[in-house]
């Protein structure tokens, strides 16, 4: 790669990374289902007039609207809401690369090397150590929150590898029209305060709204789709893993938040597993 695309590559990733540290910041004035509904419709709109959906099958675009943009999306801001930190959620949402994995296995009859087994088995122990040291800082129900939305993002991918979409920003766009529906129907029916929250929202939480949807997505997604398509995905799909890292980075410096021994012990696990896995064969991904 150029140094210009590395940097470009450098970029995306540290946005993708910051956008954790957004969804906290936004997450103190929002429900977290209204903030994902938010989120998506500001993503669809207005950009769906400019963008052509083409020939994406609308059973793409719903599923991946329910698996990703409901359900992930859901998870994730709902353990967020509960206690999980920007750093510690950008690591264990990528328990997505484990899940798409073992789905690949089981549903598109994959067969995997040894090594890529031994990397779900580290990854595995690493998510272990994590969950048993806790130590109540966290709640439980909060990492399982996370590491569920990793699940349904590893069903999302599953289905947008069938889908054999080439363009991710296009079907990024027109997947948004999808979770807004049900995203506002299930904040009605668990959430409070939404009417609140929307007559007295801040410039800043306008703010993480717009960056979550353009800068994360629209952005995000318009350059990661021009390095792949310059490039391997082989080539460009490794850098994916720096995401936690920076996710980690700006969390410690807008919250300080500290990792300490046992989720460093945990998240090195962790990522050596991910490492191993993905460095045997690429997989595309779709970050928050």
């Amino acid at each position: 790669m150029k140094t210009a695309d590395i940097l470009l590559a450098l970029l995306v990733t540290a946005i993708w990374g910051f956008n954790f540290v957004v969804i906290k910041v936004g997450l103190g004035d929002l429900p977290p289902l209204l903030f994902v509904a938010l989120r998506f419709s500001a993503t669809a709109l207005p950009a769906v007039f400019f963008v052509r959906r083409n020939n994406i099958a609308w059973k793409y675009l719903l599923g991946v609207g329910l698996s990703s943009g409901v359900a992930q999306f859901g998870f994730l801001y709902i353990g967020m809401n509960l206690g999980m930190p920007p750093g510690l959620s950008s690591l264990i949402i990528q328990s997505q690369v484990i899940f798409t994995f073992l789905l690949s296995v089981f549903f598109l009859k994959d067969h995997p090397g040894p090594a890529r087994w031994l990397g779900v088995f580290v990854a595995f122990l690493g998510y272990l150590f994590i969950a048993s040291k806790l130590n109540g800082e966290i709640k439980v129900l909060a990492f399982l929150l996370v590491l569920f939305g990793g699940f349904f993002w590893a069903i999302a991918n599953i289905i947008m590898k069938q889908a054999k979409t080439k363009d991710m920003l296009q079907f990024m766009i027109w997947m948004s029209l999808i979770p807004p529906i049900p995203l506002l129907l299930l904040s009605a029916i668990t959430e409070s305060g939404q009417i609140s929250a929307l007559t007295h929202i801040k410039l800043i939480t306008i703010g993480t709204i717009l960056f979550t949807a353009w800068g994360a997505t629209i952005l995000g997604y318009g350059l990661w789709g021009k390095l792949i398509h310059k490039y391997s995905p082989n080539v460009v799909a490794p850098f994916s893993l720096l995401v936690p890292i920076f996710g980690i980075l700006f969390s410690f410096i807008s919250f300080n938040e500290k990792l300490g021994l046992s989720r460093i012990i945990g998240g090195s696990l962790v990522m050596l597993g991910i490492v191993i896995v993905v460095w045997q064969k690429p997989k595309a991904n779709h970050n928050p």
